[in-house]
C-alpha cells in the first residue's frame, strides 16, 4: 500500500476497495489528530485505478499501467501551461526578446520543477 500526500490532499493506492476505504480512514484520523487539518469527506472517496483510465490529483493523472502506476501531467495542466506560454509570447506587449526570454524561463523552470515527477515520454 502507498499514501500520496500533499497537504490535505491524499490518494491512498491498495489493491483492494476494503484495504483502501481502511487506510483512508486511518489517514483522516492522522490528518485531524496529528496535523490538524480537516479532511473533507465529500471529495474523499475510493476508486479503482484499473477501472478508470487515470484520475487527476493536484494537477496530475495518475493511472495504472503494466508494471506501476503512471504520474504524467494532466491534459488540462498541459493545456493550462501551453495557454500561460502563448500569453507570455504575445508580440503585442512591447517587451524586448530578452525580457519575453526571462519570463518564459522562469515559467519553465518552476512548471518542471513541480511536474519532473510525471512521466514526460
Amino acid at each position: 500500500m502507498n499514501v500520496i500526500r500533499y497537504a490535505d490532499n491524499i490518494v491512498v493506492l491498495a489493491r483492494s476497495k476494503r484495504a483502501a476505504t481502511r487506510l483512508l480512514e486511518s489517514c483522516g484520523r492522522y490528518l485531524e489528530n496529528k496535523l490538524r487539518l480537516q479532511m473533507n469527506a465529500q471529495k474523499s472517496k475510493v476508486v479503482s485505478v484499473v477501472a478508470r483510465k487515470h484520475f487527476k490529483f493536484l494537477g496530475f493523472a495518475l493511472g495504472k499501467n503494466r508494471n506501476s502506476v503512471d504520474i504524467r501531467a494532466h491534459g488540462q495542466s498541459l493545456a493550462k501551461a501551453k495557454k500561460k506560454l502563448k500569453e507570455l509570447t504575445s508580440r503585442s506587449q512591447g517587451r524586448n526578446i530578452r525580457q519575453v526570454m526571462e519570463k518564459v524561463k522562469v515559467y519553465i523552470r518552476g512548471w518542471i520543477g513541480y511536474y519532473y515527477v510525471a512521466d514526460m515520454n
